[in-house]
Formats: C-alpha cells, structure tokens, sequence
C-alpha cells in the first residue's frame, strides 16, 4: 500500500476551494428543482447575508483592523 502525496498549502487550497464550489453549486440546483429557482435565490441571499457578518469578522481579525473606513 502506498502512502498519498503530499500536497502543497496552493494545491490543497485549490482542491478545498473547487470542493466547495461543487457543493454550492449542487446545493443550489436541488433546492431549485425541489422548491424553486425563486426559493433557492431566496435562500440563497440569507446565506449569503449570515456568511458576509462572519466572514467579514474573521478577516477584520485575519488584517487586525477593528473597523472598515472605506472601500480601500
């Protein structure tokens, strides 16, 4: 049995990141054909309003800046 390869912090990243887009994407299409294309954007906007408060959190704390002055 061979071990894996190991990969690097870019490959993992990318590989983590195209997981997810999968995953939203599929998410996406079946509350769509589901409920509908309008509850699925619907639903979609709630997520996306809750991941923006805590992303924007995580990366005011990631850049050390307690407030955001401007769009720079």
């Amino acid at each position: 049995m061979s071990a894996l390869p190991v990969l690097s912090d870019e490959q993992e990243k990318e590989l983590l990141r195209r997981c997810w887009y999968t995953h939203d994407a599929r998410w996406f299409m079946s509350v769509a054909q589901e409920f509908s294309l309008e509850a699925a954007n619907k639903l979609n906007r709630q997520v996306c309003r809750g991941l923006g408060r805590t992303e924007g959190r995580r990366l005011l704390e990631a850049f050390e800046v307690s407030q955001v002055d401007s769009l720079e």
